[in-house]
């Protein structure tokens, strides 16, 4: 089985015809990058996703060897809760270490703040003259 799906190749829906696959070929091919060796790799995936769909079933709705996107893309959405959707859940912040780590974090960002600002000025004053 192929892993590559011509009409994603193409920027087409699935089951498009012929007609619309020449279209989007064309389309396609206008806007091939300059450099030589992408634009030839990008030819020769666009003229493969053209051929497989020349290929392609005839039934496009029993077909069911190539991966297709939703035509709905909120069809995965998640509306409400539920178990795909939980509520949240406060973090628990009365815990005596998780507010000990908390401030120890703070303290830590302060000194840090506090060099490079001193590293920035440092850098600006000039030495004092005699």
């Amino acid at each position: 089985m192929e892993s590559r799906n011509p009409y994603l190749i193409l920027g087409i829906p699935f089951g498009t015809g012929r007609a619309e696959a020449n279209k989007a070929f064309a389309r396609r091919m206008k806007s091939l990058p300059a450099d030589a060796a992408e634009a030839q790799a990008r030819r020769v995936d666009l003229t493969w996703a053209l051929q497989r769909i020349d290929q392609g079933p005839r039934q496009p709705d029993a077909e069911v060897t190539l991966y297709r996107l939703p035509a709905d893309p909120e069809a995965g959405s998640v509306d409400g809760s539920g178990v795909f959707a939980p509520p949240g859940e406060p973090c628990p912040m009365g815990d005596a270490a998780v507010v000990d780590a908390l401030n120890q974090v703070r303290i830590a960002a302060a000194r840090e703040r506090l060099r490079q600002v001193l590293r920035y000025r440092s850098a600006r004053t000039a030495p004092p003259t005699p």
